[in-house]
C-alpha cells in the first residue's frame, strides 16, 4: 500500500467510527419486545407489560427534544409498569441536567405506576440532588 492509501483509509476509519458514535449508536434506540413465560409467575400477570428505560444521558448530544420522543414512544406502548433504572444524565458534577430532565421523565405514564432508581451518572452529575430529586418524584 502507498502512502496516500494509507491516509486515505486511515481517514475513512475515523469517519466510520465518528459516524457510528454519534449517529448509529445515539440515535439507533430499539424498543424490543420480550415474551416471557414462567409456571411461576400467577395467571393474572398473563399480557402484564413492564417497560424498561435506562441510559437516555441526557445533555448535549441528547436533547430534550430526543428524550421526549423517546419517552413518547415508551408512553404509545400503553406499558402496566414502566421502571428506570437510571443514567438519566451524562455530565458529572451538573445540577443544570438533573433539573431538565427529570420533569420529562415525570411524564412517562404506566397503569401501575412508574420507578426509578439513580445509576452511577445521576451519582457523579450531584449525588444528593439526585437523590432528592427522585425522592420528590414520588416514584
Amino acid at each position: 500500500m502507498t502512502l496516500p492509501k494509507i491516509k486515505s483509509f486511515i481517514i475513512l476509519c475515523v469517519i466510520g467510527v465518528a459516524f457510528d458514535s454519534l449517529i448509529c449508536e445515539r440515535y439507533w434506540v430499539r424498543f424490543p419486545e420480550y415474551i416471557y413465560y414462567s409456571d411461576r409467575i400467577p395467571k393474572e400477570f398473563d399480557g402484564f407489560r413492564i417497560a424498561i428505560v435506562s441510559d437516555l444521558h441526557y445533555g448535549f448530544l441528547d436533547p430534550d427534544t430526543w428524550i421526549k420522543f423517546v419517552i413518547m414512544r415508551i408512553n404509545s406502548q400503553n406499558s402496566d409498569l414502566i421502571v428506570g433504572l437510571g443514567d438519566y444524565v451524562k455530565k458529572r458534577k451538573t445540577d443544570l441536567e438533573l433539573i431538565n430532565v427529570w420533569p420529562l421523565l415525570l411524564t412517562l405514564k404506566a397503569k401501575y405506576g412508574v420507578f426509578f432508581i439513580n445509576g452511577n451518572h445521576d451519582h457523579w452529575a450531584n449525588s444528593k440532588l439526585s437523590l432528592k430529586l427522585l425522592k420528590n418524584s414520588n416514584t
